[in-house]
């Protein structure tokens, strides 16, 4: 077997050992937009077609996915999912296990690509030539690990796997003239497609094939021409689909600086933290510790040009530029990597437009194999300045020691991918001004209490809950979903929290006039401390946003009733039940409700006996309905029903009981004594 097959079979397999310990993860944070609460991937093959003909957060936000700025569209990688849930259902390892394996695959790719662009001296030994090096570099890098051991992460994968495969197909094209080269030409554009379709992050590679192609190449100005205008075609296709499917890229403004925390910055404060964050990603990936899945408002705050944390980035960069521009001429590798970083790291920098967070560690993955060039290109330069001949082993030695400690770190970051428990908890220490992580926690926290039996313990989380939420309230006063939150934990906490609840009931209503759902809580828990104003203010709201919702009707009529507002109490429910005529548990609970609280007997049996029309197979119907007409005097209409529910369901306590009392009121003593006593066979009891 060929050594270079060999090598690249070295990497494929080196994502086991980086990346085994994540098989036995679960789902963790946004899994459950694409996964596990995706109503297109959990119809398997039956929603490709939804995926594939919607916004990505269509499957998961529904209506609401305009909440999220600028909207996505990557269907390939969500296809991938709903063809796991076929096979599998919702099983992480799988998705775990797909990841590596797609994972060492970019990694044998890239090497054979590199192998390409870069071929090394026949005299240099394979682990120390630059290919090599510069892969170990990208595949042990821990900033990775947010992409492979986050299983909905597996866009960046496909999209980078399906932007190296295109770089090979066109440079065989630019290689081999003659016939076939056009096969090459269409396939490197359909690879491009469908890189697009698994991520839009690899728009920037209609840059990068040409550059690197120019780079490494010497071929004529007409040959790269046609490589990148062959490359204009998938991406038009893909904004054109796109538009059909997903709505042109464009800019939403949502006002929520969780969704875009540029919202409100001026000009510098947005070019400032930008730098800011550059700065981070530098230092990130020459030193990855500690690292983190959160960045949100306000863990990178917003600075200004004279910050040293924006401005000491400023003239790095600048350097930088100076450095990659001033080796063009010569086509210095190293010049390379520096724009392969900065062209694909532009369309997630947030310069152009915003992406959704300050920034995140999974955005520097297709980035940082332009650095892995770089770096590896300038430390065998160093080296060679430092110990002459000696520099190459030097630098290899240098950058494998670097590798084997950047492994290391790799294997235990998997550990806190493990859930979302393990992961928030864990990312909070390193993240503690992220208003979205503190209300993770919150939440995580609150869900933990949940399950102690113990009171003491449930307290205490409880608690630690509600500080989590208090301290996501004070990095961002404004945040809906932390107020949301609160509310419902401190309404489950019963009454003498329930003051606190409304209070946070009523800032989500004023951040979300339309929120539904805050509305029908403010309504209940106003209605646990007697407050019935409030709750018919609520739940009449509520309807309005909801107008066809029979409970929380049932619900204004509760609370008139208790107001002493019967007539309008009556009112509610008959209009609800002409709405609904073939409801027949909303005729049921009318009816009962004539029955037990109007003492309305007559119209209770009318609502009753339309129950038993419209379904006759409960049991519970014939037992209210014979109740009613006992209630009504109609004891031998009440017989009737009931012996019917015996002969259709067998003998039931309730049925006996009824039958019990209807037979003395028509003064059948025994048949009534003999009811009564199977009643209470059955287990009756008053």
């Amino acid at each position: 077997m060929p050594r270079r097959t060999l090598v690249a079979l070295f990497f494929f397999l080196l994502a086991i050992p980086l990346y085994a310990n994540t098989i036995r993860n679960g789902y963790a944070v946004d899994d459950t937009l694409f996964i596990t609460d995706n109503v297109y991937t959990k119809s398997g093959i039956r929603g490709i077609p939804d995926i594939f003909s919607h916004d990505s957060f269509q499957g998961f936000f529904q209506e609401k996915k305009s909440l999220v700025s600028g909207g996505r569209y990557r269907p390939l990688s969500i296809a991938t999912f709903a063809l796991e849930y076929q096979v599998a259902g919702l099983n992480p390892a799988i998705g775990h296990a797909i990841n590596l394996i797609l994972y060492g695959l970019t990694g044998a790719l890239i090497y054979l690509l590199l192998l390409r662009l870069l071929p090394p001296d026949p005299k240099t030994r394979w682990w120390m030539a630059p290919p090599f090096l510069i892969t170990l570099l990208f595949m042990t890098h821990p900033l990775h690990t947010e992409v492979v051991a986050n299983i909905k992460s597996r866009d960046e994968i496909l999209g980078l796997i399906f932007g190296v495969l295109a770089f090979h197909a066109f440079l065989s094209y630019c290689e081999r003239p003659g016939g076939r080269s056009v096969l090459y030409l269409a396939a490197g554009a359909l690879l491009y497609l469908l890189g697009l379709l698994s991520k839009e992050t690899l728009i920037p590679f209609l840059l990068i094939i040409p550059l690197g192609i120019w780079f490494f190449r010497k071929l004529d100005a007409r040959r790269l021409g046609t490589v990148f205008v062959t490359m204009v075609v998938p991406l038009a296709g893909y904004f054109a689909v796109r538009g059909i499917f997903a709505g042109p890229m464009k800019i939403v403004r949502t006002g929520d600086l969780l969704n875009d925390p540029f919202t409100y910055a001026t000009l510098e404060q947005r070019v400032a933290t930008i730098f800011k964050t550059v700065g981070i990603y530098l230092r990130l990936f020459l030193f990855p510790h500690p690292l983190s899945s959160d960045y949100y408002y306000n863990q990178v705050p917003l600075t200004h040009l004279g910050d040293p944390a924006s401005f000491l980035p400023v003239l790095i960069t600048l350097g930088l530029a100076v450095l990659a521009f001033a080796g063009i001429r010569d086509r210095n590798p190293i010049a390379f990597g520096l724009l392969f970083f900065a062209i694909s790291f532009s369309i997630v920098s947030n310069l152009f437009f915003s992406i959704g967070t300050t920034m995140a560690e999974r955005f520097l993955y297709t980035p940082s194999l332009g650095l892995a060039i770089s770096a590896v290109f300038g430390a065998r330069a160093l080296f060679e300045k430092l110990a002459g001949k000696a520099g190459p082993r030097a630098a290899a030695g240098f950058l494998i020691l670097v590798c084997a400690a950047f492994s290391v770190k790799t294997v235990l970051r998997n550990f806190a991918w493990k859930d979302n428990y393990t992961l928030f908890t864990t990312d909070i220490k390193v993240a503690p001004n992220s208003a979205k992580i503190q209300a993770a926690v919150a939440s995580i926290l609150e869900e933990e209490a949940n399950k102690k039996k113990d009171p003491a313990a449930h307290r205490g989380l409880m608690e630690d809950a509600v500080r989590h939420f208090k301290r996501a309230l004070r990095i961002y006063p404004e945040h809906s979903l932390a107020w949301f939150g609160l509310g419902n934990l401190l309404a489950g906490e019963g009454k003498e929290r329930a003051a606190e609840a409304i209070e946070c009931y009523r800032h989500v209503v004023a951040l979300e006039p339309d929120k539904a759902i805050a509305y029908r809580n403010l309504a209940l828990t106003s209605d646990q401390i007697g407050d019935l104003k409030t709750a018919l203010e609520s739940i009449r709201r509520y309807r309005s946003l909801k107008p066809g919702e029979v409970e929380a009707g049932l619900l204004e009529a509760s609370y008139l009733f208790k107001a002493g507002r019967i007539g309008e109490s009556i009112r509610v429910r008959e209009e609800l039940a002409r709405a609904h005529p073939r409801d027949a548990q909303l005729w049921s609970d009318v009816g009962l409700f004539f029955a037990k609280s109007a003492h309305d007997y007559p119209k209770a049996t009318e609502y009753l006996a339309r129950v038993v029309q419209l379904d006759s197979t409960k049991v519970a119907f014939y037992e209210n309905l014979g109740y009613a007409q006992i209630l009504n005097g109609q004891h031998r209409a009440a017989v009737e029903t009931l012996e019917k529910g015996v002969a259709r369901f067998g003998e039931t306590r309730l049925l006996e009981y009824n039958l019990g009392v209807a037979w003395n009121e028509l003064g059948d003593r025994k048949k009534s004594e003999r009811a009564l006593a199977r009643a209470k066979e059955l287990g009756w009891s008053q």
